[in-house]
């Protein structure tokens, strides 16, 4: 019985070395697993993002209508709304201006700003 109690704490003592020797803590195992270095993100960078995501929120907004009549009577934005009540619609006009230089062979084309970029995607689609 002797002999057996020395062969199970021997056995028992070599298990508990190969234990301590082979098996690594689960915090050594996360950390060789992910990168130690976090990636750094700037200000900067942030802005920029940010100034994207607005520019392309604002250009959503906005329509270009050509071969709407340039007369010098008629303002933009009541040859706009014009327009959009010919099609059923009645979307809310930030602002609207024509663009380029007036001329006699062709209409200038209006640029429309709306409040909604939703409006905008529906008078797209007409």
């Amino acid at each position: 019985m002797n002999q057996f109690r020395e062969s199970q704490s021997e056995t028992v003592g070599r298990l508990q070395t190969t234990l301590k020797s082979e098996l690594k803590s689960y915090n050594d195992v996360v950390a060789s697993s992910f990168c130690t270095q976090v990636p750094t993100v700037s200000t900067k960078d942030i802005a920029d993002a940010v100034e994207n995501v607005v520019k392309s929120e604002d250009w959503s907004k906005n329509i270009i209508l050509f071969g709407v009549k340039d007369d010098d009577g008629v303002e933009a934005e009541k040859a706009v709304v014009d327009v959009f009540g010919n099609v059923g619609e009645k979307p809310h006009i930030s602002y609207c201006e024509r663009l380029g230089r007036k001329s006699t062979d062709r209409p200038r084309p209006i640029k429309v700003c709306l409040t909604n970029g939703d409006a905008a995607v529906r008078l797209r689609n007409c």
